[in-house]
């Protein structure tokens, strides 16, 4: 299971098209004012995914565009048409109906400016993979909400599944979902996972590697990757990684997505690094780690990628942090954790790192959970303890953030737990006494 906020898309869309149907007497400012609104009225957002799913919303803005032409055309408004359809959302149309308008309305075809964006539509759905970096106001819906994704994990009594459910919170105080009956499906992914990771790059989401069960029973690490577009509630087939990955950490920083260690189908730790250019649609190497390494946490902040503990090969649990700077290709070491955790997950918020849960070995060598949730601020490159912890040690979770809240999930509970990083935040406010691995505790 693996989980993370986007700025995504809720599709129910609704049509105004009174503003179609002015009088014509409307004359002089006032009529001006009125031909503004149209197309900023025309299609607005409203209402949840699993109601109305992309197909519905891309012929929705279809007819929107449709409706600006006959509006234009009624009382011969020409003289608005440039000022109109640069307005029309062309990327969110398909293909077909794209070539509908450029060949079959005369008003478009007269317009260099909207027969200019029907060429920039056109060569977006061409690029299929590089769509990520060519998102525009012209392919994105007028209404977007924050949502909560989940996609794929284990159950108990399936082993992986290519479930990907959503969650808008916005209105929940407090989150607790039982047996799953708050949170709506979309469309499952290609394959069932567990053990994978995921990244949102322009509004799409990424779901990479893990481990899939084979129908022989057998479990082994995976290449595959693929993309999910909200906008018509579907998925694509991306390239391969270079190598099999399971217990890794993705990341999306700048243009590239990074896949960074992980175990791979013999069960070897990996000392690999590689980047996914959209643009390009292909994997590559990048500067590895000087260690083998997996189970480790990762996040992206301050435009650089950040891992801390893990398991090398030789089972020696870490306790380092280590980041990654992809303007040099390198990585360099900061201050280490308070202690060793694997299993573990990592969160940015407010220029501060935060550790929550994993396992950690005692004076015996046995596993025991980490129930302490620890800071890192990357101003003073130093550790601090927070004053509370987890209600309970947890191992194998997810974790997200969302106005300055926190979530944490097991991969295999139904309970989402809040955190308030506020509360957190207030452990640190003392201002410490030096750098390094000192501990403050606030009062």
């Amino acid at each position: 299971m693996a989980w993370c906020w986007s700025n995504e898309s809720n599709w129910a869309l609704t049509l105004h098209s009174e503003w179609f149907n002015m009088s014509p007497e409307v004359n002089g400012p006032q009529r001006r004012a009125h031909r503004v609104l149209p197309v900023g009225r025309a299609v607005r957002g409203h209402g949840d995914l699993s109601e109305n799913t992309g197909r519905r919303g891309l012929m929705v803005v279809s007819r929107a565009a449709k409706l600006v032409v006959l509006w234009l055309e009624h009382d011969c408004r020409y003289q608005y048409t440039e000022d109109l359809l640069q307005h029309v959302r062309y990327g969110l149309m398909d293909v077909p109906t794209l070539h509908h308008l450029a060949n079959s309305h005369p008003l478009v075809q007269s317009s260099p400016t909207a027969a200019a964006l029907v060429d920039e539509a056109l060569d977006y759905h061409h690029a299929t993979f590089a769509q990520p970096l060519r998102q525009s106001a012209r392919t994105r819906p007028r209404f977007q909400s924050l949502t909560l994704y989940i996609a794929g994990g284990r159950k108990r009594e399936v082993s992986r599944v290519r479930e990907l459910r959503y969650f808008n919170p916005a209105a929940q105080e407090h989150v607790r979902v039982a047996g799953g009956s708050n949170w709506s499906e979309l469309a499952p992914m290609p394959t069932g996972r567990s053990h994978h990771c995921v990244a949102v790059m322009g509004n799409f989401l990424f779901v990479v590697g893990g481990e899939v069960e084979h129908a022989t029973g057998r479990t082994c690490a995976v290449r595959t990757a693929c993309r999910y577009d909200p906008r018509g509630n579907r998925w694509t087939e991306i390239a391969p990684m270079k190598a099999c990955r399971e217990h890794f950490v993705l990341g999306a920083l700048g243009q590239y997505l990074y896949a960074v260690g992980g175990r791979n189908e013999l069960r070897q730790v990996l000392p690999s690094v590689e980047r996914y250019c959209p643009k390009r649609n292909k994997w590559m190497f990048v500067q590895p780690f000087d260690r083998s390494l997996s189970c480790h946490a990762g996040c992206v902040a301050d435009n650089l990628l950040w891992v801390s503990g893990g398991v090398t090969n030789t089972a020696q649990y870490q306790n380092r942090l280590m980041v990654y700077d992809p303007e040099q290709d390198q990585w360099l070491a900061r201050s280490p954790m308070l202690q060793r955790r694997v299993y573990h997950v990592m969160a940015a918020v407010r220029r501060q790192l935060y550790v929550l849960g994993g396992d950690d070995l005692d004076y015996n060598n046995d596993r025991i959970l980490v129930r302490h949730i620890d800071s890192y601020n990357m101003d003073l490159d130093q550790w601090t303890r927070c004053s509370f912890s987890l209600l309970t040690g947890r191992v194998d979770g997810a974790c997200g953030r969302r106005a300055g809240r926190m979530g944490y999930q097991h991969e295999t509970a139904t309970l989402l737990l809040p955190l308030d990083i506020n509360k957190l935040l207030l452990c640190n406010s003392a201002r410490p006494a030096g750098r390094g691995r000192k501990v403050s505790k606030a009062k």
